[in-house]
């Protein structure tokens, strides 16, 4: 017996996007408010790299959902 969790599975990315892109704000503001340059580069690398993991997460669980749309 199978069983497609393929659903299930973009909801879950779609949820954990927009997670990391709320949790990368936080860190865009304490990098870019840092006082020393290292700070600042490493802070706003580490946002970036939030909103770059948070953009793809939320574009794989969008792209399976209007396939299964159109299907209907």
């Amino acid at each position: 017996m199978t069983t497609d969790h393929s659903s299930r599975d973009r909801s879950t990315a779609r949820i954990l996007g927009v997670f990391l892109a709320v949790l990368s704000i936080p860190v865009l503001i304490g990098g870019f408010s840092a006082a020393q340059t290292i700070d600042l580069a490493l802070g706003t690398a580490a946002g970036a790299a939030l909103l770059l993991a948070a953009a793809v997460l939320m574009i794989y669980g969008s792209r399976g959902r209007s396939r299964k749309a159109r299907k209907r």
